[in-house]
């Protein structure tokens, strides 16, 4: 089974003890993290009421989302996650899954707060999983929400069990329209139909373009720079059909022509 995660307010709960901690462990030096200490915790808000501007906050937890440098220190932070489930995983409390037989065990997949778990589809493995969660919450600060987050199984768990697995994570099945980093978490023989969303993606862009008076370069341009850029990262993982492809060629193509994507004119050149 395959569990996707959701932390509440991610960034925002992180303990300043656990970031230091986990850095010192890491094998930071001291003095380096003396001065991040300085910039985490040196952090001040005020509210505008009024348009004027009120208070001055002083946070004792979380990072500023959107800084640069917060980031990087959420991953340090998730690398106590990775680390519980690596030593359960040494101790075979966990089992992840391979994809072919020669392959390596792949037990989790961690993008700053997106996450997804992999473990054999059994109460015992969910529970131990739950421990290494809750663990983590207590270390951390973060908070999982359960609400957001997802199961998913393979094609030969029972039902009934996966009824039992779901009550005891307190967890719905994933939508199958859910996705991972932008892409589809759950893949099936369509792909046309899994892929639809670039096709939709490119449409919308066209359509908001339609509105303004671009000269054919600057149409070219476009077509270059954003709707060729949109289809390059899921090109990357999937391989696209071809009728896809020249359904995303004939809007290019029409918006080129004739600046618009319903309005066929005469395509001189292919």
């Amino acid at each position: 089974m395959a569990l996707k995660l959701d932390m509440s307010k991610a960034f925002d709960r992180v303990e300043w003890d656990f970031l230091f901690f986990m850095m010192a462990r890491m094998g930071f030096n001291a003095q380096w993290i003396s001065r991040l200490r300085t910039c985490v915790t040196s952090v001040t808000f005020s509210i505008i009421i009024n348009r004027e501007i009120r208070g001055c906050i002083h946070p004792t937890r979380g990072l500023c989302q959107g800084d640069p440098l917060s980031r990087f220190l959420f991953l340090i932070c998730i690398e106590g996650l990775s680390h519980l489930i690596h030593q359960s995983i040494r101790s075979s409390s966990l089992h992840g899954i391979r994809i072919s037989s020669r392959g390596p065990i792949i037990s989790h997949l961690l993008f700053a707060d997106d996450s997804l778990l992999f473990c054999r589809a059994d109460l015992v493995e969910g529970r131990r999983l739950l421990d290494i969660l809750h663990l983590y919450e207590r270390m951390s600060g973060q908070f999982l929400n359960v609400n957001k987050s997802s199961v998913t199984f393979s094609s030969n768990v029972r039902e009934e069990l996966r009824v039992s697995i779901k009550n005891l994570l307190c967890m719905n099945d994933a939508r199958t329209d859910s996705k991972y980093l932008g892409l589809p978490t759950l893949v099936t023989s369509n792909r046309r139909e899994l892929l639809s969303f670039i096709k939709e993606r490119i449409w919308g862009k066209l359509q908001g373009w339609n509105e303004k008076l671009l000269s054919q370069a600057g149409r070219a341009i476009l077509i270059k720079a954003v709707i060729q850029a949109i289809s390059t990262y899921a090109m990357s993982i999937f391989r696209f059909p071809k009728i896809l492809c020249e359904e995303i060629n004939r809007l290019s193509r029409n918006f080129f022509w004739s600046g618009k994507t319903d309005v066929r004119k005469m395509h001189w050149i292919g």
